[in-house]
């Protein structure tokens, strides 16, 4: 289906944070806590400063390379596999967590915005190679942040069985579940019917969805990929390197007048065990394992620690530097939060010896289809209308449709002209009435305020029907008053349309960081 993609600046939708507008513009006060900017040059330079060891290339591709076993593998994603022990391969990365039926409209802007970014850097540096990654959260337990979907704005629940980390819990039940929702397509129905946990199936379907635009995607919840990670671990557990650094980072950005996203542990480690994934915290000489009868002196914890890396998972302060430590990476492409949250760890990566990749936010958009445009038109509006502020979009529609509000500066300048003159007569005559004056005259400014909002309510009943026309369409494109892509799932629009998620991909520019509006023409 034919689409148009209208771009305003994202101040136009009353949606993003000071930090996010501060960072893209480049404002000094932020772009000091990130190594590079967000932008081509910033790339550029990360490029220069970036190189990754031989054997942590060789560790990275076996693991991959095992992970991809028994899929039918597009040839760019081979490609990309067997070109990550070039010391001229790095990464594009981007994350999140693994939501049954693939989650929000954002999850696909996410790594729609990924392999455009990694096509636009080998425009930039075409003697390198750029792999496009999606690293799935398979080690985050919030079951109850990925256990459902919105379908044509109807809420699905689904039962999510086990605790600890999302990828190894079953999918044991969703198959059913899955085939009692209406039009899901084939490929979600074969991932979940054929894997035994929400990782394998979740590789399954963003391989086949994907893989041909080269998306290679990883499980880093691997027991060869943190033994990599124990020197990291070590220093947390027995140092606690980045507590201080996070606080001091968040006090400076505090200071600027900006919000945290993340707040620091003392240990900003997990214990995953069969009573799930648990902090790992420290007192009086003993580590104990929170919600468990686990615990550890410092000599067995550091045997434990070396015998099984795979059982200790890092929080939401370790996990971008585990990333780091792991891939050859060069950029992030994550949300408003994640973007906030990346710039209170630049210390953590100091204090590691570590560069920070680039940061940028994912592209951000709004799906409007045929019918919505038609009716858009009708009401005489514009898409970019829709973000107005309620009483903004009502005042915008009535004079679209010439039922101008009357203005009442004039009036009230006649007003104040001829209570001069009713002043000065009264109070020749009584100079204690200076009180009861004013009060009369805010009497008739009420009267005045009366009167226009008697003739919006006129108009507002002469279209009465079109004014629920535009409450419902406002509603259907930004749900709840937020954005659509926070609370409908991209299955929604792959069932209308089978080629939507490749006019996603072609669509997006991640270098140009304004809203996109996609507008279905046909």
């Amino acid at each position: 289906m034919k689409k148009t993609v209208h771009k305003i600046p994202l101040e136009q939708t009353h949606s993003f944070s000071t930090l996010l507008s501060d960072y893209l513009s480049q404002n000094d006060k932020i772009t000091s806590f990130a190594h590079y900017a967000s932008s081509a040059d910033g790339l550029q330079k990360c490029m220069t400063q970036s190189a990754f060891p031989m054997e942590k290339r060789k560790v990275l591709q076996e693991v991959l390379k095992e992970q991809y076993q028994g899929l039918s593998v597009a040839e760019p994603v081979k490609v990309h596999l067997e070109s990550i022990i070039s010391e001229n391969t790095f990464f594009v990365t981007t994350g999140q967590q693994i939501h049954v039926l693939g989650g929000p409209l954002y999850v696909l802007y996410k790594i729609a915005t990924t392999i455009q970014l990694a096509a636009a850097c080998k425009q930039l540096m075409p003697d390198k190679h750029f792999v496009p990654l999606f690293w799935m959260a398979s080690e985050d337990h919030d079951l109850e942040e990925i256990d459902h979907l919105t379908i044509f704005g109807k809420k699905y629940q689904a039962e999510l069985k086990g605790k600890g980390p999302a990828g190894r819990v079953t999918t044991e039940g969703l198959s059913a579940w899955i085939n009692s929702l209406p039009d899901i397509p084939e490929v979600f129905k074969t991932a979940y019917a054929t894997y035994g946990d929400l990782s394998g199936a979740t590789l399954y379907w963003i391989n086949e969805l994907f893989g041909k635009h080269g998306l290679v995607t990883l499980d880093a919840d691997h027991s060869k990929l943190k033994q990599q990670f124990i020197p990291v671990m070590e220093k947390e557990l027995f140092e606690g390197i980045s507590i201080q650094a996070v606080r001091d980072q968040t006090t400076a950005l505090e200071g600027l007048g900006y919000k945290s996203q993340i707040f620091p542990r003392e240990i900003n480690l997990f214990y995953i065990s069969s009573e799930g994934r648990n902090r790992i915290t420290y007192e009086d000489g003993k580590y104990s394992v929170l919600n468990t009868n686990i615990g550890f002196d410092k000599e067995s914890l550091s045997k434990e620690l070396h015998a099984h890396p795979e059982s200790f998972s890092p929080n939401v302060v370790l996990r971008p530097v585990y990333q780091e430590y792991i891939l050859p990476n060069i950029a992030y492409i994550g949300g408003p939060a994640e973007v906030a949250y990346w710039l209170q760890l630049q210390k953590v990566f100091e204090a590691l010896h570590l560069h920070m990749p680039v940061v940028l936010p994912r592209n951000f958009a709004m799906v409007v289809s045929k019918q919505q445009m038609n009716k858009l038109q009708k009401l005489g509006l514009t898409p970019e209308d829709i973000f107005l502020p309620e009483e903004e979009l009502k005042q915008h529609f009535l004079s679209a449709k010439n039922y101008v509000v009357p203005e009442w500066q004039d009036v009230v300048l006649g007003l104040d002209e001829l209570w001069k003159a009713v002043e000065e007569k009264t109070l020749k005559a009584d100079a204690g009435l200076k009180d009861w004056l004013a009060a009369e005259k805010h009497k008739v400014q009420k009267q005045l305020e009366i009167v226009e909002k008697r003739v919006v309510k006129t108009y507002e009943q002469k279209l009465e029907q079109e004014m629920k026309q535009l409450s419902t369409l406002k509603e259907k494109l930004l749900p709840g008053g937020g954005l659509q892509e926070r609370a409908e799932s991209f299955v929604s629009f792959m069932i209308n349309d089978p080629d939507f998620i490749d006019d996603i991909v072609s669509s997006f520019d991640p270098l140009d960081f304004r809203f996109n509006i996609v507008v279905y023409e046909d």
